[in-house]
């Protein structure tokens, strides 16, 4: 039966290879760790640089997987090329910012020790003056969960801080929004999608380890040096959009004469109401702004009985390149595990179906996405630029971080509850 949904889903490996069933079970190819390590060490040595977007790196990386698709025997997916152009514009803040908070308790918070934050408008120079604060409790608006946590606010010209990750997390109550499983409504691109729509001048997310998933470190390192954003064209953004640790937010609410713990219980509570916190922010970023164009590399393996019909199998090349270290000196962020280890799945995939006697039944599109660092960028070009139509896509299986911790019996699913996948990822999970 024919299932026109289009998905994407985090798996581990182990499920990945085990729901290859999605598109008809492959014939006698097997997956062969020899070549799943080398692909790793391959794509995560010195040479690559890390895989930076429109770096030496991307045209190793891209090239890399291309001649793979092709001695794997699959056809270019792009009218005769493995590429999909991605024009990006790379966006590079100084480092010096700091943000001035104003108030009855007047507070500066430094860029790096306090706060990360960057601009994705392609200009020169962005502020925020006087621009009032308003604590959002997470920032989420689900009516499928009626729950709203702008719920009379104009946010126009305000900066709103809001929580990571959602309520369900926070109580533990797995009938609130999926409990311990974060949704999608939990992502930072979604409070910055969220915030976007609803005119805000600047969002600031609050940071906390275990509700991010990753120390403060990883928001530092992954959101200083260059930025890759997709042009804006006519849709609004804010000027200013990102993080305050923990203990910084601590102090700004303690500015306001209010409780950060006492008001992230009470945002974890249905009904909760937007807190303005009687402070205002002013902020100037300078930047360096300049169009690049990275690539997607595409390979389709064409289906015997339903061609038109599409299973997708994804994962992103991209890490974060080669950048000064805590001595000034260049540091390669190598990203063996996200996500060589993922491209290193998709190409395996890619041997088995194109290997597969008889072909099968539908397409198997298999797609390595740039600049997913930078918030999922390389995807959400394809999925406004489908090579095949999205009405005729079936399926996408995402590999982020492949299982390195050897055979398991569980799988971890971020997109479940969010397609009819999950009945089939289950049987796959029990075999």
């Amino acid at each position: 039966m024919r299932n026109a949904v289009f998905l994407t889903t985090l798996v581990s490996c182990a499920t990945v290879l085990s729901c290859a069933a999605a598109a008809q079970a492959p014939g006698p190819a097997r997956f062969d760790e020899a070549d799943i390590r080398a692909t790793i060490r391959t794509l995560s040595s010195d040479e690559f640089g890390g895989r930076a977007p429109a770096s030496a790196g991307e045209k190793l990386t891209t090239e890399y997987i291309a001649s793979q698709f092709k001695r794997y025997g699959l056809l270019p997916a792009n009218h005769g090329s493995f590429l999909q152009e991605v024009p990006l514009v790379q966006i590079t803040a100084n480092t010096d910012a700091a943000l001035t908070v104003s108030g009855a308790t007047p507070l500066t918070l430094s860029f790096g020790r306090d706060l990360i934050v960057s601009t994705p408008r392609p200009q020169t120079t962005v502020a925020l003056a006087g621009s009032p604060l308003v604590f959002a409790g997470y920032g989420i608006v689900a009516p499928e969960y009626q729950w709203n946590d702008y719920a009379g606010l104009d946010a126009k010209g305000k900066t709103v801080v809001v929580l990571v990750n959602d309520p369900g997390y926070a109580t533990g109550d797995p009938k609130l929004f999926h409990g311990k499983a974060m949704t999608y409504y939990g992502r930072w691109t979604y409070k910055y999608e969220e915030a976007a729509r609803r005119g805000a001048a600047g969002v600031l997310i609050v940071h906390e380890t275990g509700p991010a998933g990753y120390p403060w470190e990883v928001v530092q390192n992954s959101n200083t040096g260059p930025r890759e954003e997709l042009p804006p064209g006519a849709a609004y953004h804010p000027s200013a959009q990102g993080w305050l640790s923990h203990e910084a937010a601590g102090k700004l609410f303690a500015a306001a004469g209010l409780s950060l713990d006492e008001l992230a219980r009470a945002a974890a509570r249905r009904g909760f109401k937007p807190v303005a916190l009687k402070l205002t922010a002013s902020l100037t970023l300078h930047n360096e702004v300049r169009p690049i164009v990275s690539h997607n590399v595409a390979a389709l393996v064409k289906g015997s009985r339903h061609p038109e019909q599409v299973v997708v199998y994804s994962a992103h090349w991209d890490h974060f390149g080669t950048r000064p270290g805590p001595d000034g000196k260049p540091q390669i962020f190598h990203g063996a595990i996200d996500n060589a280890s993922g491209i290193a799945g998709l190409l395996e995939l890619a041997m088995v179906y194109a290997a597969a006697r008889p072909a099968p039944a539908r397409s198997v599109l298999f797609i390595a996405t740039t600049a997913e660092e930078q918030g999922l960028l390389g995807a959400a070009y394809y999925a406004s630029h489908p090579l095949f139509p999205l009405s005729d896509t079936v399926a996408d299986l995402n590999m982020d971080v492949m299982n390195v911790y050897g055979e398991t019996r569980d799988m971890t699913v971020r997109g479940q509850f969010m397609s009819t996948l999950d009945d089939a990822l289950k049987q796959a999970a029990q075999r």
